[in-house]
Formats: C-alpha cells, structure tokens, sequence
C-alpha cells in the first residue's frame, strides 16, 4: 500500500481568504444545467448527490471540501450576504449529520483531522467533534485584521499568521494556546509543509527541503512564475505533488528533481490523491486520473456541460478510501463517486 502524507501546510496561500467574512461571488448567482456523466474511462459511478450546495470557497484557493473518516465537511454559503454554516455529511450515503448554527459575519479557514474539525470565525479557532458536532472548546482571540491559514496534526491545531509570518500553536484536545514560531527565513522562504523526515519551504520560484533532525537543507528546487498560491502539498511515497494554480508539479522527495509537470492538462480544481493515482479536473470538466510516477493520463470521466469557468466559480475534488467527491459551484452540486 503507498504511503501518502497529506502535509500539515503553513504557509499555503497569500490571496485574501483570510478571516474577515470573504466569500466566493457566485453564491450570489443561479445555477447553471446540472451536471451529468456523458464518457467514462474509470471503475467509478456515481452513489449520490447534492443540490443547491454552495460551497464557499475561490476558484484557486487551497481546500474548501473536506473528506476524512467517513465524513465529507465544508461550509455552505449564502445567497444573503457573509452568512455561512458548517455542514457535514455521511460519506457513503450523503446524509446530512450535522451542521452549526449560521456564523452570521461569515467562517474564516476551516480544516479538519480524524476526530475533529476546526474553523475561524471573528478571529477565534473553534473545535467541533468530527462525528456529531459537539462543542470541544473555543480559543483564545487571535491578533485581528489578518490573514489567517489553519491545520491540524491531530496533537496540535496550527494557525498561521500570513501578515507577520507567526504561526501560533494550539493543544488540538483543549485548545490551550502552547507557543508561537517564525515561519519565515532571512533567505525569504517560507516554511509550507512539514513530513516525517523533511520541511518543506517555499519562496516566489524556488522550493527547498529542510532535513527536520539536523536542519540542513537536502535540496533546492528552482521553478519559474509559482507564484504565492499554494495548494497542500501530498507525499506518496518518493514523490512529492506540489500544486500552484493550475498546475501541478512533481518532484523526487530524495533529490529535488522535477519528474513531471501537467503542462498539458491546466487543472480547474484541487487535486486529491486516492490508491497511487491524482485525480482533478480539467477545464472541459473532465475529471482525469494521472500516474503519480509519470504523469500520464490513465482515464477520465467526462462531465456535461463540458465547461468551467475558473475565473468566476470554484470546483473541488476530495478523496476517502475508494471514494471519490467532486463539486460544481457553477451547477451547486456535490456528486459521489466509487465502484
């Protein structure tokens, strides 16, 4: 079975989606035709799905659509202003277990781990148990007026100041405040993801590697015009997947050489990663599946109509076991997918 690390990212993404009530524009707007599966290349059909969701979230920012443990999270936009409520799922049937009440100035960064879900709302981290909502704890008031990321290891909650470059950090169980980080460098990089043997960091066109024993660096890695958009780097095995807008790229965890990049295919959504295989989707709405090793493509499932528009609407992709979810914010659907 491969080995996938999903890193606990730090910092992932400098666009404002920070903690001041954002959300995507096309909540406010009707949605387009339902989408429906016109080919399909892979072993998967759909199980369920959702209308009306509106998934909050921006075309290129790092996740909105979690799935962990059998439970498919996000948070559900309002047509009526910076209105939003956390929602979750049952993976397999679709069924809505619970949701919180609505956060009426809007929900910040939102992450989750194997038993609970975490978000941001008026500056303050807020725990929920995964499986049946319940109200763990709430922190302490963060410094106001900037802009926030947030993971979790499952030990510790990690909130990262992208504004002074600070990352706070919290006891996941009771959300006691422990201490505090510089997450940037004097060589302008940026600490982004943390695996077991290495630190990655990231700067405006290179990535490096930071041994976590002995702090030396194992590797940099030059990539031209990435930007600050960053989505949560994945390692499977040897490969690490590093993906910047719609781009994706590949890289040898153990010397920092670029296997592959998807010139070819520009993606529309996130990636996931599910049994050794990428899955995303295209700009002609196609949910592709790519070799981890090589890039190649291995399949496809093509949805109609066959358009996105990623300058005005925001899709995801979320994997669990054998399970694949993909969402449409133009159609406001969340489809299931699996064998």
């Amino acid at each position: 079975m491969n080995k996938v690390y999903v890193a606990w990212s730090i910092m992932l993404i400098t666009l404002a989606i920070g903690l001041s009530g954002c959300f995507s524009s096309d909540v406010h707007r009707l949605p387009t035709e339902s989408r429906q599966i016109s080919s399909n290349t892979l072993n998967l059909k759909e199980h369920w799905r959702k209308t009306q969701i509106r998934i909050k979230g921006f075309s290129y920012d790092n996740l909105h659509l979690w799935v962990i443990s059998g439970r498919v999270v996000y948070v559900q936009g309002s047509s009526n202003g910076p209105v939003d409520q956390l929602q979750v799922l049952d993976a397999a049937s679709g069924d809505l277990l619970w949701r919180l009440p609505e956060e009426r100035m809007g929900i910040g960064q939102v992450t989750v781990d194997t038993k609970r879900v975490y978000f941001m709302a008026d500056f303050i981290i807020r725990a929920h148990e995964l499986n049946d909502g319940r109200r763990l704890w709430q922190s302490q008031e963060m410094p106001p007026h900037r802009t926030y990321s947030l993971w979790s290891n499952g030990e510790k909650v990690y909130a990262g100041d992208l504004t002074k470059g600070v990352t706070y950090h919290f006891d996941a169980n009771t959300g006691s405040p422990l201490d505090s980080d510089l997450s940037a460098t004097s060589d302008g990089f940026v600490l982004s993801a943390q695996f077991p043997q290495f630190d990655l960091h990231i700067s405006d066109n290179a990535l490096q590697a930071v041994d976590r024993a002995t702090y030396k660096s194992l590797w940099t890695t030059n990539v031209t015009s990435m930007g600050s958009s960053w989505r949560v780097p994945v390692l499977v095995e040897d490969v690490l997947l590093v993906g910047f807008w719609d781009r994706v790229i590949a890289i040898d965890s153990r010397t920092g050489q670029v296997i592959w990049r998807n010139q070819d295919i520009p993606f529309a959504s996130n990636f996931a990663v599910m049994n050794g295989y990428l899955y995303a989707l295209d700009y002609n709405a196609r949910l592709v599946k790519l070799d981890i090793k090589t890039g190649q493509e291995k399949g496809y499932i093509q949805f109609t109509p066959a358009r996105t528009n990623v300058s005005e609407k925001s899709y995801s992709v979320a994997a669990d076991r054998q399970m694949l979810f993909v969402s449409f914010s133009d159609s406001q659907e969340l489809i299931a997918l699996g064998p």
